[in-house]
């Protein structure tokens, strides 16, 4: 298996079996070994031959928790919710834009899945 390169900022690498969807957000996966598949992501199945050239690539998907099947060769990559926002039950997408102004603070958006619009935190 290769080594994967990570793109992207994570600063948690959680297996599916013990992932937190209320408290992280989730940008990426990477799927272990293969042959532990098929893998249900997003509600999506991806079984051999598709599984076998994935294994040990980072592959950058915002990732549903709802319809993502938990399975301790899928590793998911993310970052911690920020407090206040994206509690449970809320549909944002994480952080996608940072520093937006002038100022030396960082002012993170968060989109609606279902609406699109940004709020700010």
């Amino acid at each position: 298996m290769a080594n994967p390169t990570i793109q992207g900022t994570f600063t948690v690498m959680h297996y599916s079996t013990v992932a937190n969807y209320n408290e992280f957000v989730y940008g990426a996966y990477i799927i272990i070994e293969n042959t532990s598949g098929p893998f249900t992501i997003n509600g999506t199945t991806i079984t051999a031959p598709v599984a076998a050239q994935l294994e040990g690539q980072v592959v950058p998907l915002f990732i549903c928790g709802d319809t993502t099947v938990a399975n301790a060769d899928l590793m998911l990559l993310g970052n911690p919710k920020p407090e206040g926002i994206c509690m449970s039950g809320d549909t944002y997408s994480g952080a996608v834009a940072a520093n937006i102004n002038d100022s030396t603070d960082i002012i993170y958006n968060f989109q609606d899945n279902k609406s699109g619009k940004f709020n700010r935190s």
